[in-house]
């Protein structure tokens, strides 16, 4: 009992000495805020930068409150570091803070922001070449046991121009305000599943992100604006002509080695077109940023039956996909091929940027399942006669 009294007394007293401190907190004395100045930036101030080039601003003591006008700010001690994407054009940035020498600091950054040129075309010229592969990271999915990327054979292709880069959300704002058909507000729901242009508002696409590739757009959409551009979707024996870039049975488009530094893969979301090395045909993004949409329709096993000259997968020709593409109905027996696969980690992973991976999707899809930031997207071709 005694003990139980002492273990009392002890509590008691605690509370005691704890009560007695409150209010102790006049005594401490406030982290003096130093007034900040700003000193320099990099890459200095009426040069050019490019859309997604990050600015790197000093101050002569940490500022507080920065805000800026476009891009974002993380403030780092000193250091500001300001991201884009800026729109093309003449840039002026005003940056904010609130600790200057007489209360608000304010500085404007003016630069010339250079875009990708996305109006460039490529040609491919006509000829022969290995298509599919052996590859131990084909897909082994098929009811034989086999990947849908054998047997190999070899393919004809005419020659033709390809887009250098994925249509981008600068070009397809374009399309949209020429076809208010197409805009999300006006749009046919049997034309997608409820995801289309998911993180636009109405005719306005992300901030910061003209130069990234258009997402969350569905087969229709994508023939749609090809069909206003004046070209076409490629087809898969195009497409993977295309992305080997003339070399022979690599797996990627810069040969047989994943390179991390050869692709936007595994990143947050999508790159701003370009950013990464093109192959040698001069395309960029072949692989990686986005799935691109070819006209064929996904048939697993059609390598087996594949005609060897302009093979098109499906009961119509090149010139009834083109004419008729809004008749097709919208369900899982209509699928179309995907190929070259996204920045996104948990989509087919590094098997999926190898220049034979195929996937498909029904024609409808826009990315419904897709949280993380769009995922597919397209380029457009045109024949070269």
């Amino acid at each position: 009992m005694k003990r139980k009294l002492r273990y009392v007394a002890l509590f008691a007293i605690s509370i005691i000495v704890s009560i007695s401190m409150i209010g102790c907190g006049d005594d401490i004395v406030e982290e003096e805020v130093k007034p900040a100045a700003y000193n320099s930036v990099e890459p200095p101030e009426g040069t050019e930068i490019a859309v997604d080039d990050a600015l790197q601003v000093e101050f002569d003591n940490p500022p507080k409150g920065v805000r800026v006008s476009m891009g974002t700010a993380i403030t780092t001690d000193n250091t500001v570091r300001i991201g884009g994407g800026f729109d093309a054009g003449a840039l002026e940035l005003e940056i904010t803070w609130d600790n200057a020498s007489d209360g608000q600091g304010k500085k404007v950054l003016t630069y010339t922001v250079i875009a990708p040129d996305i109006e460039r075309e490529v040609l491919i010229p006509a000829g022969e070449f290995q298509m599919g592969s052996d590859d131990e990271e084909a897909n082994l999915n098929s009811p034989q046991g086999i990947s849908d990327e054998q047997p190999i054979h070899t393919v004809y292709v005419d020659a033709f121009y390809m887009d250098a880069h994925e249509v981008t959300n600068v070009e397809y704002q374009e399309f949209l305000l020429e076809n208010p058909q197409w805009q999300k507000a006006d749009i046919e729901e049997r034309f997608h599943d409820g995801a289309y242009l998911k993180e636009w508002s109405g005719n306005d696409y992300p901030r910061g992100k003209g130069y990234h590739p258009v997402t969350h757009v569905s087969w229709y959409t994508a023939m749609a604006y090809a069909d206003w551009a004046g070209k076409r979707l490629p087809t898969e024996a195009e497409w993977e002509k295309a992305a080997r870039g003339g070399l022979e049975q690599k797996k990627y488009p810069w040969g047989d080695t994943y390179d991390t530094n050869m692709v936007a893969h595994n990143v947050s979301d999508t790159q701003v077109v370009g950013k990464y090395p093109p192959n040698d045909y001069g395309l960029y993004d072949m692989a990686g940023n986005v799935d691109e949409w070819c006209l064929d329709e996904y048939i697993e096993n059609f390598y087996f039956n594949s005609p060897e000259r302009n093979p098109l997968a499906g009961e119509f020709t090149l010139e009834a996909l083109s004419k008729h593409f809004t008749t097709l109905p919208n369900d899982p027996g209509h699928s179309r091929v995907f190929r070259g696969g996204s920045w996104f980690e948990g989509w087919g992973g590094p098997a999926s940027k190898r220049c034979a991976w195929r996937g498909g999707a029904a024609i409808g899809y826009a990315g419904v399942h897709e949280d993380q930031g769009g995922f597919g997207g397209f380029r457009c071709v045109r024949c070269a006669n």
